[in-house]
């Protein structure tokens, strides 16, 4: 079944980010995490319901 429930992206502690500029301020995605992320985007079929071009978008991968 598709989860749609959006992946939150992780971020820096403050803490941490005030000891330096050498830390971005996003994690960004581990690997589960993206491919989840990319997985729910897939199932949601909006941007091919919503293409001018009426692309299949979700079948181009």
């Amino acid at each position: 079944m598709l989860n749609l429930e959006r992946v939150k992206i992780t971020h820096e502690d403050p803490a941490e980010r005030l000891k330096g500029f050498t830390l971005e301020p996003v994690r960004g995605y581990t690997d589960e995490e993206a491919v989840a992320e990319a997985s729910r985007c897939l199932g949601c079929n909006i941007c091919t319901q919503a293409c001018p071009a009426s692309l299949d978008i979700g079948g181009l991968h």
